[in-house]
């Protein structure tokens, strides 16, 4: 990564540059798969993953650096390179109070709220809310009204 950048290339630019960089190729996830040999019965994973061509691999390095967790890995079905951050600590701990502090500007917002919500009621331990948001949540695209209806019941 360049450090020419002169009296901008203070944290505070750095942290905004990151929330812009994951509002366009970054994405949220979870993923609720059962799992019968758990207690609960349900498997809850949160990432947050971002991807980009090879050949700017330095800002997924930049990334990585910047959250100090994580790692980098090829990205075989579309030959990109994604840096991808899976442990709940560290999402709670790092990620969140991030993009709290420097939010997203698109509709993503909402994915991230919603992604923050998921793992407070992971580390609060609340696994059969989980559960019974996602057999809600097949019913078909949720809005933002039907997702605090749900996570507020």
């Amino acid at each position: 990564m360049r450090s020419d950048a002169g009296p901008r290339s203070s944290r505070e630019f750095l942290s905004a540059y990151i929330s812009g960089y994951v509002d366009g190729e970054g994405c949220f996830t979870v993923s609720i798969s059962p799992r019968a040999k758990l207690v609960v019965g349900w498997e809850v994973r949160p990432s947050l993953s971002v991807s980009q061509n090879g050949d700017r691999a330095e800002v997924l390095q930049l990334i990585q650096d910047h959250f100090g967790c994580g790692s980098i890995r090829p990205d075989r079905s579309d030959q990109t390179l994604k840096w991808e951050t899976r442990r709940l600590e560290h999402i709670l701990d790092r990620v969140i109070p991030h993009f709290e502090e420097y939010p997203l500007l698109s509709g993503k917002r909402f994915d991230f709220e919603r992604f923050a919500q998921v793992c407070q009621l992971m580390a609060a331990r609340r696994t059969s809310e989980l559960a019974r948001l996602d057999q809600n949540r097949r019913s078909g695209p949720w809005d933002e009204s039907q997702w605090q209806t749900a996570v507020q019941r």
